[in-house]
C-alpha cells in the first residue's frame, strides 16, 4: 500500500500540473462561457502558469460561433502538447485583426517550452499592426506579407521532423521556410512542446478555430528558397 505521503504527493502532481494537450488537437472556444477567462480551461494556461496573464473568451466577433478568443492587453497564453515528435503536421489557425488599431501581437510554436529557464521557438510571428505587416519576430531582415484587417485569416504552419523542415503561410501566402531546429533559434529540438500567443500591450485582436492534425504535404526545402536562417535571441 502506498504512503499516505506518496498519495498526498501524487494528488498534488495532478491538480498543480497544467493539463497538456496530446496529438490531434482543436479549439475553437465555444464549450467556454463567453466573457469568461481562458485560463485554466482546455488546457490554456497563463504563461508560467501565471493566471494574471488571461486572454477572455467572447461572444460576437467569431469564425465558427458563439465564440473566439479575445487577445489584449499583456495576455500570454500557452497550450501544450505532447507526443509530436515525429512525421509530418500541419497546425492552423485563425486570426481576426479590427481595423485602425495598433501595437504588435505574436504568434509562437515552441519546440521547447521551461518558462522559468529556457525556451526554444520554431515559428514566432509579429502582427505588426503599426505597419501593417506580418514578419518573423526574431529576424527583421526576414521576408514580409501584408497584415489583413476585417476578415479572418489563416495561419497555416506545415512541418516535417523526419526532414526538420517548416513552412509557415498567411493568408494562403507562404511566407518563409527553413529548418525547424535551427531557423528561428538553432539548437532546437524536433518536437512541437506548445503554443503562444502574446498581445504585446495591444489592443483586441481575436482568434478562432485552431487545429493540429498529423498528415499531409511533406514540407521538403524548395528549390529556389535561398537560405536557412540559424539565430540566437
Amino acid at each position: 500500500m502506498r504512503s499516505l505521503l506518496s498519495v498526498v504527493v501524487a494528488l498534488a502532481m495532478l491538480f498543480l500540473s497544467p493539463a497538456m494537450s496530446s496529438a490531434q488537437w482543436s479549439e475553437n472556444f465555444d464549450s467556454y462561457a463567453s466573457g469568461s477567462a481562458l485560463a485554466g480551461q482546455g488546457g490554456w494556461i497563463g504563461w508560467a502558469g501565471n493566471p494574471a496573464w488571461t486572454s477572455y473568451v467572447m461572444s460576437g466577433t467569431a469564425r465558427s460561433a458563439p465564440n473566439a478568443d479575445a487577445h489584449s492587453g499583456f495576455a500570454d497564453m500557452v497550450q501544450q502538447f505532447g507526443g509530436v515528435t515525429s512525421g509530418a503536421w500541419v497546425f492552423s489557425g485563425w486570426c481576426y485583426i479590427p481595423a485602425s488599431i495598433g501595437g504588435e501581437q505574436f504568434f509562437t510554436l515552441y519546440n521547447t517550452y521551461y518558462p522559468l529557464n529556457l525556451s526554444s521557438r520554431s515559428v514566432d510571428l509579429k502582427l505588426d499592426l503599426f505597419n501593417n505587416l506580418v514578419r518573423d519576430n526574431i529576424d527583421p531582415g526576414s521576408p514580409t506579407l501584408p497584415l489583413v484587417r476585417g476578415q479572418w485569416v489563416e495561419i497555416r504552419i506545415e512541418f516535417d521532423f523526419e526532414v526538420d523542415w517548416v513552412k509557415t503561410y498567411y493568408n494562403g501566402t507562404l511566407l518563409q521556410e527553413e529548418s525547424w531546429t535551427a531557423g528561428i533559434q538553432s539548437g532546437g529540438s524536433l518536437r512541437l512542446q506548445a503554443l503562444g500567443l502574446y498581445a504585446g500591450g495591444s489592443p483586441t485582436i481575436f482568434w478562432d478555430d485552431f487545429d493540429l492534425r498529423e498528415g499531409g504535404a511533406t514540407a521538403v526545402q524548395s528549390s529556389s528558397w535561398g537560405r536557412i536562417k540559424s539565430f540566437y535571441h
